[in-house]
C-alpha cells in the first residue's frame, strides 16, 4: 500500500523469498503473477493450483525501527478507493513475520473482519482514499493456517553477550534509509540488556567515517507465531 520505490523493492524481496521457500518445502513450482493479476486481482504469485498475495513485514509507522510482529494489516480500500487486497482474488494471503510466513485463506480473513469490524479502528492517510485496519494475531488464533518458516541466518540469535560487552549486526533498513545501519545488544555491568542502534556518519572536516548511536531499553513484545495456533489445520500444504 505504498507508492515509494523502496517499499516496492522491499515487497518484491518478500515475494521472491516466499516463492523460493514454498517451492523448496512443498516441491511445487511457483511463478510470479501476470501484470493484470498483480495490479487488478491482488495476486503476487501462483504455486501449483493456488494463488497467493504476499504481504511483506510492516511497521505501525514509517518512523519505527522494528517491524510489527504481533498484528496484521488488512487493506480494505486501496489508495485510489478501489477494493484493497482483502477483497482481491488471491486464494491465500501469506503474511511475513520476522521468522516465518503465516498463510491464511483470504476468505477466512474477510469473514473475520466482516464479523468483527466494530473492534478495529479504521485508518486512512491524508489525501488518499485508502482504508485499512490493524488486527492482532491473537484475534486470528482460531483461523486455520499454515506456517512457512524462514531460515534462521541471523547470527544474533546464536550469540550471548557477556556483561560489559556488546554486539552489532547489519540492519535491514527496508524502505526507510533513516533506520539504523547496525542494531544489537549491550549488557550493562549489572547484567541488564539494552538495545543498541548505530548509524554510519562522516565527519565534516576530512570526511572520516565513524559510528554514532543510541542505547535504549528493550521493549518486550509478543511473538506472532506462538500466538497463532491452527486448530484442525487442513490446508493443502
Amino acid at each position: 500500500m505504498s507508492e515509494y520505490p523502496e517499499s516496492i523493492e522491499f515487497g518484491k524481496k518478500s515475494e521472491d523469498s516466499f516463492m523460493y521457500l514454498f517451492a523448496k518445502k512443498n516441491g511445487i513450482p511457483c511463478k510470479p503473477s501476470t501484470q493484470f493479476q498483480n495490479k487488478v486481482e491482488h495476486i503476487d504469485c501462483i504455486c501449483g493450483n493456488w494463488s497467493f498475495d504476499v504481504k511483506g513485514q510492516r511497521r505501525k509507522k514509517r518512523i519505527h525501527d522494528d517491524f510489527c510482529d504481533d498484528q496484521i494489516l488488512l487493506e480494505i480500500k486501496g489508495v485510489a478507493g478501489f477494493d484493497g487486497w482483502l477483497y482481491g482474488n488471491a486464494e491465500f494471503i501469506a503474511w511475513e513475520t520476522s521468522d516465518s510466513f503465516l498463510i491464511f485463506r483470504r476468505q477466512d480473513l474477510v469473514n473475520h473482519y466482516e464479523a468483527n469490524k466494530y473492534l478495529y479502528e479504521k485508518i486512512n492517510r491524508p489525501n488518499k482514499q485508502d482504508l485499512f485496519v490493524w488486527v492482532p494475531f491473537e484475534h486470528l488464533k482460531t483461523l486455520k493456517h499454515s506456517i512457512l518458516p524462514k531460515p534462521q541466518t541471523q547470527p544474533m540469535s546464536n550469540y550471548t553477550p557477556q556483561p560489559n560487552t556488546f554486539s552489532l549486526f547489519a540492519n535491514d533498513k527496508g524502505d526507510n534509509p533513516k533506520r539504523p545501519d547496525y542494531k544489537g545488544d549491550i549488557i550493562m555491568p549489572d547484567g541488564t540488556k539494552m538495545r543498541l542502534s548505530a548509524w554510519i556518519r562522516e565527519s565534516a572536516n576530512g570526511g572520516r567515517k565513524f559510528l554514532s548511536g543510541k542505547v535504549e531499553p528493550i521493549q518486550e513484545r509478543q511473538e506472532s507465531a506462538p500466538a497463532v495456533q491452527a486448530e484442525g489445520d487442513d490446508l493443502p500444504f
